[in-house]
């Protein structure tokens, strides 16, 4: 998708109309718009938003106030107003016209506006020059930029950008939802989620139908196993959604005390040890998973291996009795009985003695299936003290990592702890204020994942005795085969849908791992300092100093450093998006990937020259279209300069203002003035060109 051109008519602020065309120049691929604080950029934002899909950014006040106020308040009641959204842009090759609008009746005096719910059309145009209307206008654009996908192509401000790499499961969720939409996964995850357990339960009532009372009682049971898993999950999700409210307290209450310069670097220190105690819980989960791997692998050899030497001896024993291996083979006695000839020619069908001396022999002669697997279970044996020792080189290694990590765990509680004491001890109230409130946060925090622990281990105990029923029903017999056909379907029903939840979290990982690849090398090409950012296995985003696993930790991040990483991971989106356009799947999986423009408000406001210098200069090349939507001070000076030959147009929002003793102001913007705030009888705003007065 690459935008083409925006008309606004009475959005918001902007009344009348205005107009915004961009670059399709791969070029020069930026388009600047100036306006100050409060004049539309965000709105201008919001404007694309509502165009496709008929919604704001979370942080807009008023969302039921579409029509410009100045047009609604000089409409006569009675009167029908409409405010409108023409958005052109094209994509694989076909020019696109949106326009979505809304009409207000206005029924009363007063600022609340009265309207019809919006209505979308949506043209397209092909490469035959021929024109039609599209008949499901917002599936359409869902296919070709997914709603989904809009947070990491739409932002409103710094804020928006630090949101991505907060170390939160929303954020993870967020960026793994993204990354699960670009390579079409969605269907994938309805059939497990969906589709497949209808259809097991489906195939469940056709066992019920066979009228056996011992197959309604496992029927029943399975059943009351099923529902309480989806109460389970419903009690877990709304638990999680509580906990990530809690999160965005405690974030909320971080960045105030960031905010105060006496305990700034306390909660900097903070930040830092949170982020490497969840470093060290994840270490110590992966030594325990190591600790149950080399249990399952090696755990028989230590039962065996006290048994072992006597194996040993009984093998060493029947060698020598030359019964292992035995002389004859029994299958090759059983070759002259048949045959009835001795090997020396003789015929043993004539002589009885013969036929039973052979027979006699027969019965002590040995089976080469029997010696084969007594011969291995002896080899087996022999090689039991290297597996012992294996398994306890591996055991101690884990235990080692186990014990390290559990050491850091309380180290950095400790020290969390101590910092923690030194913020509630503070002279400033408000930062004692907020430390506790902090505190009951955390608190809460904990007790939330205590019982999430609990509702995973109620559901896997309703799993595990959902298996266990299919297993008693798969051993029922009767009905004349039909318990079993129903019962297949059963478990072909469940193994696909085990086997579509491994594809999907293979899947998904390949991606992460190649993503992390790709924001590194766009992470190195900004950031002035030599931190390392990966896309952690939740997900999330982070940064780390040191380059060994020893002394590697969590950086402390600036807003600049979040901002970097931000844009890396948006970059590394966009290009593996790229990567995925036109490309036809695999068979199981559609791809959804495409070409997405960049939309930012207010990127550049808490930067230094030199973060602003190194973002102006790798924007351009992170996606094939980018707009910034900027203030006179976060536009004008290093961004400019260092974007002068990437940009294709710019604009100015200028504010009329109708508050008493305002002072005109003016923005110079290639040698000439353009109005910026303009004193007038009534407030509004409206776009102009640079070029063009």
């Amino acid at each position: 998708m690459i935008f083409n051109k925006i008309k606004i008519e009475n959005f918001r602020p902007f009344r009348g109309e205005s107009e915004i065309v961009f670059p399709v120049d791969k070029k020069r691929n930026v388009t600047i718009v100036y306006g100050m604080n409060g004049a539309g950029k965000t709105t201008l934002l919001n404007a694309f938003l509502w165009a496709l899909y008929g919604g704001f950014t979370k942080d807009t006040e008023r969302p039921d106030l579409v029509i410009n106020s100045e047009v609604w308040a000089k409409a006569k009641v009675g009167d029908k107003v409409t405010a409108s959204i023409e958005l052109q842009f094209s994509n694989d090759k076909n020019l696109y016209i949106l326009r979505r609008s809304v009409t207000g009746h206005k029924t009363k005096i007063g600022r609340d506006q009265q309207l019809d719910k919006s209505q979308l059309v949506l043209m397209v145009r092909g490469e035959d020059g021929n024109s039609r209307k599209v008949d499901a206008p917002s599936e359409a654009i869902d296919q070709i930029l997914p709603e989904k996908l809009s947070n990491f192509f739409f932002f409103n401000g710094e804020r928006e950008l630090e949101q991505l790499v907060s170390q939160t499961t929303a954020a993870g969720a967020e960026i793994e939802a993204g990354i699960k939409t670009i390579l079409g996964l969605e269907v994938i995850e309805r059939a497990t989620e969906r589709h497949l357990v209808e259809v097991i339960a489906r195939f469940n009532k056709d066992l019920r139908q066979l009228g056996d009372p011992k197959l309604d009682q496992l029927s029943d049971d399975r059943d009351h196993q099923e529902e309480q898993i989806k109460k389970l999950e419903v009690g877990r999700n709304q638990l999680k959604s509580n906990n990530e409210a809690v999160s965005k307290e405690i974030e909320a209450i971080d960045t105030k005390l960031l905010g105060l310069q006496s305990v700034a670097t306390l909660q900097k220190q903070r930040d830092a040890l949170e982020a490497d105690l969840i470093r060290a819980n994840a270490d110590r989960e992966t030594a325990n998973k190591s600790l149950d791997q080399v249990i399952n692998r090696y755990g028989y050899s230590a039962f065996l291996f006290p048994r072992s030497k006597f194996l040993e001896n009984l093998t060493s024993n029947l060698r020598a009795e030359e019964r292992l291996p035995a002389p004859l083979k029994r299958s090759f006695i059983d070759d002259l009985l048949a045959r009835g000839t001795c090997i020396c020619g003789a015929s043993i069908t004539k002589d009885k003695d013969a036929r039973r001396h052979l027979e006699e022999i027969r019965a002590s002669a040995g089976l080469a299936e029997v010696e084969e697997a007594w011969l291995r279970l002896a080899s087996n044996a022999a090689g039991l003290e290297t597996e012992v020792a294996d398994m306890r080189g591996l055991l101690k290694e884990a235990r080692h990592a186990a014990n390290n990590a559990v050491l850091r765990q309380g180290g950095k509680q400790a020290e969390l702890s101590e910092i923690s004491s030194k913020l509630q001890d503070n002279d400033v109230e408000d930062v004692v204020k907020l430390e506790d409130q902090r505190v009951r946060y955390r608190r809460k925090e904990a007790e939330n994942e205590r019982e999430l622990g609990s509702f995973e281990l109620r559901l896997r105990q309703a799993e595990l005795r959902i298996r266990e029923i299919d297993r008693e029903i798969s051993r029922h017999e009767g009905h004349g085969g039909k318990v079993k056909v129903a019962q297949r379907r059963i478990e072909a029903a469940t193994e696909s849908r085990e086997l579509l939840l491994k594809i999907l979290k293979v899947r998904a990982e390949s991606v992460r791992k190649e993503l992390d690849c790709r924001i590194k090398e766009t992470y190195r090409s900004i950031a002035v300092k030599d931190y390392v950012p990966e896309l952690t296995p939740t997900f999330n985003l982070d940064i780390f100093q040191g380059s060994g696993e020893d002394d590697r930790e969590t950086a402390i991040k600036s807003t600049a450093e979040n901002i970097t990483l931000s844009l890396s991971f948006v970059g590394a989106l966009a290009s593996f998006a790229s990567s995925q356009s036109g490309s036809e799947g695999d068979g199981l999986f559609n791809a959804s990937g495409g070409v997405f423009p960049l939309i930012i408000d207010s990127a550049f406001g808490s930067l230094d020259e030199g973060y602003q210098k190194a973002v102006a200069r790798a924007l351009p090349g992170l996606v094939p279209q980018v707009i910034l939507l900027v203030s006179k001070s976060q536009g004008k000076s290093v961004v400019e300069e260092t974007l002068k030959s990437k940009v294709f147009e710019r604009y100015v929002i200028t504010l009329h203002t109708a508050k008493d003793g305002e002072e005109p102001q003016f923005i110079e913007l290639n040698g000439s003035n353009y109005p910026y705030v303009v004193p007038d009888t009534s407030t509004y705003a409206e776009v102009v060109k640079v070029g063009e007065k």
